[in-house]
């Protein structure tokens, strides 16, 4: 009786744990459908929001040529696989709508264009699929992310680790000339890391990487504060 009890305890709690989604994206109701004849936005009940899931290319000079023709697909943060998410960045490795928890459709897989919104009139689906499903798939972003997660996570870029308590401390006594100053002309293996995932970001924006073949950008995680990690589509017309 107590293990079958437990077990419909575990059972429970597995059932009302949270399931991780994409924080990034957000909702909208009230839009222009695509082909209607009536060009107007109109309010649209909650079963068809669009699901905002690119937005403005801030690396981009506002009004520049390259601003008006891409948007960025923005990949979370992951916190809850392991301890390893704590103490250094991780990016979900779930291609956009694909989530546990993301909002998903009856009809195609992809991308599907429902209704235009925002100022330039851009276009969205109903789903948490991005622009970004046009261009990758799901096995080949999982293997540019757990590239990246695994520059991310190596020793010397932990949080608690030593090289990066010392360098707080550093920075702390200089005034922030160590980081600026003394830190990148080191070849301690921090800074070697960080160049090493730079080389393989530049190497996947570069003709012949598989980024570039696919008319997609990486985003440097240090541009985004890690925060979250960016790509570059061409804006979906």
């Amino acid at each position: 009786m107590c293990d079958s009890h437990q077990k419909e305890e575990d059972s429970a709690s597995a059932s009302e744990s949270a399931l991780f989604f994409n924080y990034h994206e957000f909702s909208y109701s009230f839009y222009e459908d695509l082909g209607s004849e009536d060009a107007k936005p109109t309010e649209h009940d909650g079963d068809h929001k669009l699901c905002i899931t690119h937005f403005p290319n801030v690396y981009a000079a506002r009004g520049s040529a390259e601003f008006q023709v891409t948007r960025v697909v923005r990949v979370p943060r992951r916190f809850d696989e392991s301890r390893s998410s704590l103490e250094a960045p991780q990016f979900s490795t779930q291609l956009p709508g694909s989530e546990p928890a993301a909002i998903v459709g009856d009809d195609v897989a992809g991308f599907v264009r429902r209704g235009r919104y925002d100022i330039g009139g851009h276009v969205f689906g109903y789903t948490s699929v991005s622009p970004l499903s046009d261009h990758l798939s799901r096995a080949e972003f999982a293997d540019v992310v757990n590239r990246v997660n695994g520059y991310l996570l190596r020793k010397q870029g932990e949080v608690y680790g030593w090289r990066n308590l010392s360098g707080v401390v550093l920075d702390a006594l200089t005034g922030g000339l160590w980081s600026w100053i003394v830190g990148p002309l080191l070849s301690g293996p921090v800074f070697q890391e960080s160049l090493t995932l730079e080389q393989y970001v530049a190497q996947l924006n570069s003709p012949g990487g598989l980024l570039y073949e696919r008319g997609v950008r990486l985003v440097p995680p240090r541009r985004s504060g890690c925060l979250s990690l960016d790509f570059v589509v061409p804006r979906p017309e």
